[in-house]
């Protein structure tokens, strides 16, 4: 029973590490019995949430090995597992666990004494440190973000260290932290419309459209930054501890909305009105307070999508104001 509490996980290349390890058993070198390896295609696909699963699930250690470096079959695969692992070791530091629950190490299949002498020795370390909370019923969400967060907010909550969790940005792919500078945000929603996981959205009243940030949420892919016709947003590719586990959605910017003076359908927001001035003075000032419909009926189609920022501000159709 005892053995089955320290457990140890291990996620090994099928190509190096698990080889290694096999050669080791037939071999009869010794490794510690209570380490369960997990055989993966190549270090790299070892999902960082398998690992902190690996401790939730009540193991001891989870370590992930692959291929010596520059001899990886799938290129990079290892240099990205040892990525991850650095990364979660950030995380874990940044609640109050001590890194070396988890590791990662590079083998060749022909190495099976250097896996066996690795393994041997983080387990040795490992059984050393402190058991973790048991936080299992405390996760339940089936959403693979979702319960990353759930794991991580769980163990700092266990531990009382949710009010002091390291603010400094953690760098990694997938996560992102954006900036929006508020005096070239016009409010338009174009970064919301395109925002596939619903970390910018707009909130809207007859009166008002307020935009909201949840970071949580944000995977960094740029497309706010690409959708954006004012240059306002920038991106980072990093995680911000404290607003990620606290699901913050906070207001980045907000703008009163304008009505068409001819029907009164509400088509831009005053800002966006400011912004395209100019464009219009060009031609007749007075188009500028029209929605696109009526905007087609006073000067042509030509001139209905004049501006970018009408196009992508547009909140009146032809069907909604016939």
């Amino acid at each position: 029973m005892k053995k089955e509490k320290e457990r140890i996980i291990g996620f090994c290349c099928n190509e190096c590490a698990y080889a290694a390890a096999d050669l080791a058993g037939q071999s009869g070198m010794k490794y510690p019995i209570n380490t369960r390896i997990i055989r993966t295609p190549c270090s790299g696909s070892t999902d960082p949430l398998w690992v902190l699963e690996g401790l939730a699930q009540g193991a001891k250690g989870v370590f992930v090995s692959g291929c010596l470096p520059d001899q990886c079959h799938y290129g990079d695969g290892n240099v990205h597992a040892e990525e991850s692992v650095n990364f979660l070791k950030k995380l874990l530091k940044a609640i109050g666990i001590n890194p070396k629950y988890i590791t990662s190490y590079f083998n060749s299949a022909g190495m099976p004494e250097a896996f066996s002498n690795s393994t041997t020795d983080f387990v040795k370390d490992v059984l050393s440190l402190p058991k973790l909370p048991d936080i299992k019923d405390k996760v339940k969400s089936e959403d693979k973000r979702e319960r990353f967060l759930e794991i991580l907010l769980a163990y700092a909550t266990a531990l009382g260290t949710i009010e002091k969790v390291n603010e400094k940005p953690i760098p990694r792919e997938g996560f992102g932290m954006i900036t929006v500078d508020e005096d070239k945000c016009v409010s338009c929603g174009s970064c919301a419309l395109l925002c596939e996981t619903d970390a910018i959205t707009a909130k809207e009243t007859k009166k008002h459209r307020k935009m909201y940030y949840a970071h949580h949420l944000c995977t960094g892919c740029e497309a706010c930054v690409r959708a954006c016709p004012t240059e306002a947003i920038t991106v980072k590719k990093e995680i911000h501890l404290k607003p990620f586990l606290a699901k913050e959605n906070n207001q980045f910017a907000g703008n009163q909305f304008v009505a068409c003076s001819k029907c009164g359908a509400i088509y831009a927001t005053v800002d966006i009105l400011e912004e395209i001035k100019d464009e219009f003075e060009l031609i007749d000032s007075k188009i500028v307070s029209l929605c696109p419909v009526c905007r087609r009926e006073q000067v042509g189609v030509d001139y209905v999508n004049l501006s970018k920022y009408l196009i992508s501000a547009n909140l009146a159709t032809e069907e909604e104001v016939k």
